[in-house]
């Protein structure tokens, strides 16, 4: 299909198609762009296919008013979405620019982020297709565009394809000496006259590519990483970055060229698409609680932010994944717990069925951490049970006191961070080094009472079930928490907070909104889910996002409040424990508050 001609500038939309599902979710946005057509230029569909696309492809292309001028080319099933691009390279020499797009296969979360935030970057909306067409119009030395986030390291992600990299490389006359970006995902803008006698070359070695991708996509994969190199023989590459305002539509976007300081992003493709899994709600986040210094920033990457927005999602997708992760205490933590931990590979882990792990994070206080283990020691006897403690960074001494301690005690496990990272990482990183199938998170400022595991460990064996907490207790024998509700502000109150002990609606067993994590039991396999507790809090907070995080992803399941085991807790007992509770609190309510209607903050009493 194509629009009228009103001027001597075309361009062309490339899609392979091969999955059906993508292939409708391009069309839908490029009918978009070919119904706003605001620069009034021609635009035509190429369609690429081979004999292995879903059959339902070409119906819908026979049945759509919209396709019946679109260019239909037929390839055999090699090469994957770039040696059919290469194939119809020199019918594309006509055109100023040429839009690459393809169906990614979604056969995951994973993968279908990546395509969904690929889409969403290049053709979600008139607006950002036209946007990026007029600045790449507007810069005649570039030769090929695509977004910055994905505009990633060769050298980083080469993934054995070395040889036919060198192979490729040697036959477009381009230098691999030094690293280079290319386009992870192979969705790009490029001149088509820069890449003519490139093609013919590589369509003289169509043998490379003779065995189909079921079999071998190495090449393909090398072509893929070469690419920018023939672009920038004879120019630059563009970067986008687009932002998107409250209407989803684009506003503002950020460019820059091969040639900025930060233009190759030194990210792995799993860390990349967390970041888009999660930059809706990390940017809101960031946008409210003033944690980014924009101004420094900017200084610091020498970008020159239009508005906030593009700081932050610029932080967000590339910044904190080359060296800039400092700038966001929390993002810092998360950045540290992705390099000991991997949730991934939690998530296969065997773990023993009646094994309960008892995860308990510690920063100094020695003497309290010892009568903790002793008083689990002298009253969980009767339980298949072990006890992982993290030494949180606590000072030398104590730290091998502890290792003193767990030589003595052979169901004590101590394992050390070089620095204190706070109780999340702790506890997520604690979480890593256990066995069992039930995992207790302990405060080292607690001492538990007789019989205070079996009731826990029953009520979260339950399907139903997903987290579970004992009854906590102040030193002078009234509650100090018994299940939390959130007051009108948003925030947790302990329930029955200052009654006695035995006060006769404390000891009924109950669901509750929230737990506190002071001792709070889960499923291991849930907790993984999960992915833990949230580094975006230092010290406060953590329990509540965790609980709003369960009741979201599990929503017919239940917090419980078991009140037929005990546990004191001295509370707060970690130097600098109340430091940041003005912020953790703004953060949890610029994650969560906005959210109200999804009712994750009431629950009604079980009577």
């Amino acid at each position: 299909m194509s629009t009228s001609i009103s001027n001597d500038f075309s361009i062309a939309i490339v899609i392979h198609a091969f999955y059906i599902e993508q292939f409708v979710t391009i069309v839908e946005m490029v009918k978009k762009i070919y119904d706003d057509n605001r620069l009034n230029i021609n635009i035509d569909i190429h369609i690429t296919l081979s004999e292995a696309s879903d059959p339902r492809i070409k119906n819908y292309i026979d049945s759509d008013r919209y396709l019946n001028k679109a260019i239909i080319h037929s390839f055999p099933n090699y090469g994957m979405d770039l040696l059919p691009f290469f194939q119809i390279m020199p019918s594309l020499q006509k055109y100023d620019w040429v839009l690459k797009l393809h169906t990614k296969n979604c056969h995951d979360s994973f993968s279908r982020v990546w395509f969904e935030s690929l889409c969403n970057g290049l053709i979600a909306t008139p607006e950002i297709f036209f946007e990026t067409l007029n600045y790449i119009r507007s810069n005649h030395k570039w030769n090929m565009a695509g977004l910055m986030p994905f505009f990633v390291s060769s050298k980083h992600l080469m993934f054995n394809n070395e040889l036919d990299v060198e192979k490729l490389a040697k036959l477009w006359d381009v230098s691999i000496e030094d690293d280079w970006g290319f386009f992870a995902g192979s969705f790009f803008w490029l001149r088509p006259r820069c890449y003519l006698e490139a093609s013919e070359k590589l369509l003289d070695n169509k043998t490379w590519f003779t065995n189909a991708f079921a079999k071998d996509g190495q090449m393909a994969h090398a072509v893929e990483r070469v690419l920018t190199r023939v672009a920038q023989k004879s120019g630059e590459v563009g970067l986008i970055l687009p932002s998107f305002n409250k209407e989803g539509l684009c506003d503002a976007p950020l460019f820059y060229s091969d040639k900025h300081p930060m233009a190759i992003n030194r990210v792995f493709t799993k860390q990349l698409i967390g970041g888009y899994k999660t930059l809706s709600n990390d940017i809101h986040v960031l946008n409210t609680v003033p944690l980014l210094d924009v101004k420094a920033y900017s200084k610091d990457t020498n970008i020159n932010f239009i508005e906030n927005m593009q700081a932050y999602e610029h932080f967000l997708l590339i910044g904190q994944f080359n060296g800039f992760s400092k700038s966001v205490k929390p993002i810092d933590l998360r950045v540290s717990e992705s390099k000991i931990l991997n949730w991934q590979i939690q998530s296969q882990k065997y773990r023993k069925e009646t094994l309960v792990s008892i995860i308990i994070p510690v920063v100094n206080n020695f003497k309290l951490t010892i009568a903790c283990l002793e008083s689990i020691k002298r009253h969980s006897h009767d339980i298949n049970y072990e006890v992982i403690v993290v030494d949180n960074g606590s000072d030398k001494i104590k730290s091998i006191g502890m290792d003193i301690y767990s030589k003595l005690n052979s169901h004590v496990r101590v394992f050390h961070l070089p620095n204190n990272l706070n109780f999340s990482i702790a506890c997520n990183y604690g979480f890593s080094k256990s066995d069992g199938q039930t995992v207790v998170f302990l405060n080292n400022d607690t001492k538990v009472t007789k019989g205070w595991l079996p009731p826990i460990q029953k009520a979260v064996s339950q399907p139903k079930i997903i987290a579970v907490q004992p009854k906590l207790l102040y030193l002078d024998d009234t509650i100090q928490c018994a299940g939390v509700d959130f007051g009108d502000d948003g925030f947790g109150i302990c329930r029955y907070e200052g009654y006695d002990k035995d006060n006769n609606e404390a000891n009924i067993s109950q669901s509750c909104p929230a737990l506190t994590a002071a001792c709070l039991a889960m499923k291991a396999k849930d907790f993984v889910a999960l992915k833990g507790f949230d580094t975006w809090y230092i010290n406060g907070q953590e329990d509540m996002d965790l609980c709003i995080r369960m009741r979201q992803a599990f929503p017919s399941h239940i917090l419980w409040y078991e009140a037929k085991s005990s546990v004191y807790h001295y509370t707060s007992k970690t130097t600098g424990r109340k430091l940041h509770i003005d912020q953790n609190r703004a953060i949890f309510k610029a994650k969560w508050h906005h959210q109200s209607s999804l009712n994750l903050f009431k629950i009604k009493k079980a009577k």
